[in-house]
């Protein structure tokens, strides 16, 4: 008989599921949007059989992770590329290339360079439709229906991970999040803030985990788990938001900076008459950058603040227990004492 605690683990795996076989014409078809929702499904199902292996056979999660990360990574540079397109088209006010005429009457000087940089990256993601097709093929082959349809299959076996499990993960995964942080701060990078937006990205899909899939602790009045469960799904749910406003200003200057490593290749390959008009949008391309990390700076200096982790911590410590009787109001006794030297 199954155990009781895996029916939410199986809805999310169903659900992360679902999501990736509404996409599967449009992924075909290489919709941009489809492309991205089946690369967050393909990364959120990833991270459950990680933090929620031990309901599946060790074999079938091997298997499934494995296609799993080969569909991500095949539509991982096809992404980045439409980002690209669309960040050249918004930030810079560059047109579609087939409004050239247009374009070259409002800003006569850059335009055709900047038509240049579009054309070039368009052909860039043109050499990465075959990869697409592959990541659809295969999402939408026997194998993988196999895979999942078998993982859908099993039944749990093992007594469910308990609250203070999903406190510990998301607290280890956090603590992740600000040793990384303070070595950023330490020695600025692209690298360590590239490393940031991982640590950050692992966080909020834990959260989401232990959101949708935390049983409340077996032997509580039914009224009590109830309504802890409520609590704490409640103070998840903000925190993932805020999670999601940090990696949002990251992501923002991520992409300004995954651009600007392209554009440094194009240039390269550039006729000396588009050098000129590639520089001098390598230069907008800077200031965007600056401008998108101190965005990023002033969210992190309140999410890191010494009272915010602290907080943080003792939320992330008790969530899903039932106060005790005995317990003050405003003693947390989590022992932690924040990030220090955070203005």
């Amino acid at each position: 008989m199954s155990d009781p605690g895996f029916s939410p683990v199986k809805a999310y795996l169903k659900a992360q599921l679902r999501e990736m076989r509404r996409k599967q014409e449009k992924l075909a078809l290489e919709d941009p949007d489809a492309i991205h929702d089946v690369r967050v499904a393909t990364r959120r199902l990833r991270a459950l059989l990680s933090e929620q292996g031990r309901w599946f056979p060790s074999g079938r999660v091997k298997r499934a992770a494995g296609l799993l990360g080969t569909i991500g990574r095949g539509l991982g540079r096809a992404r980045e590329l439409d980002v690209c397109l669309e960040l050249l088209k918004t930030v810079l006010d560059v047109r579609d290339a087939r409004e050239k005429d247009s374009a070259a009457v409002v800003c006569p000087k850059s335009a055709v360079s900047s038509l240049y940089t579009l054309r070039s990256l368009e052909e860039m993601r043109a050499t990465e439709s075959s990869a697409v097709q592959r990541a659809a093929r295969l999402l939408a082959g026997e194998r993988f229906a196999r895979i999942f349809t078998e993982l859908s299959e099993v039944r749990g076996s093992h007594a469910p991970y308990g609250p203070k499990r999903a406190s510990r993960r998301m607290g280890r995964r956090y603590e992740s999040v600000i040793e990384t942080y303070l070595a950023w701060l330490a020695h600025p990078s692209e690298e360590t803030l590239h490393r940031l937006r991982i640590a950050f990205k692992k966080l909020r899909y834990t959260c989401e985990i232990y959101r949708k899939c935390t049983i409340v602790d077996a032997g509580q009045p039914e009224s009590k788990s109830c309504n802890a469960s409520s609590e704490a799904h409640s103070l998840l749910e903000r925190f993932i938001d805020e999670l999601k406003a940090a990696q949002d200003r990251l992501g923002e200057w991520h992409d300004v900076v995954v651009l600007r490593r392209y554009l440094v290749q194009i240039v390269e390959d550039a006729p000396d008459r588009e050098r000129p008009g590639c520089r001098a949008l390598l230069l907008r391309l800077d200031k965007a950058s600056a401008k998108r990390l101190r965005s990023f700076q002033s969210y992190a200096r309140r999410f890191f603040g010494k009272a915010k982790t602290a907080k943080t911590r003792a939320m992330l410590d008790g969530l899903f227990k039932t106060p005790s009787p005995k317990t003050k109001a405003g003693k947390n006794g989590d022992g932690h004492s924040g990030v220090q030297n955070v203005s």
